[in-house]
């Protein structure tokens, strides 16, 4: 249901949050940018120089490159799966990949967005 209650300086106020730096690894930084009780869903940002290790958790992860040139999504376990990314391209992870890493095959920094479902996201719908 749409709350009309919920205008743009409601979302500023309540939604919007300040990055939290959650890991910080040789080459690549990862934060939070949107985590609230109200969201289903955890957005992340990931700031990449060379590459990043990730894990789906059993979660399905979308992924997009909202800066940078290009990368590459591969599994750790299975080098066949890879999907290579240019600005903008969007990829959804499967859940049961695991682990898998993205590399920046660009000339400069990369920042790539990443979202999953909560664990409790079925008591937000």
């Amino acid at each position: 249901m749409l709350d009309t209650e919920r205008q743009a300086t409601w979302v500023e106020e309540n939604l919007v949050q300040e990055p939290k730096l959650l890991a910080e690894s040789d080459g690549c930084k990862e934060f939070t940018v949107g985590d609230h009780d109200l969201l289903y869903f955890h957005l992340g940002r990931i700031e990449i120089e060379t590459e990043s290790i990730q894990d789906t958790a059993g979660r399905f992860n979308v992924l997009v490159l909202v800066d940078g040139e290009k990368a590459i999504v591969e599994s750790l376990d299975d080098p066949s799966a890879s999907y290579t990314m240019n600005y903008l391209d969007m990829v959804v992870v499967p859940a049961n990949l695991g682990r898998y890493r993205i590399r920046n095959l660009g000339n400069h920094p990369i920042c790539m967005h990443k979202t999953h479902l909560k664990d409790n996201y079925r008591d937000s719908l």
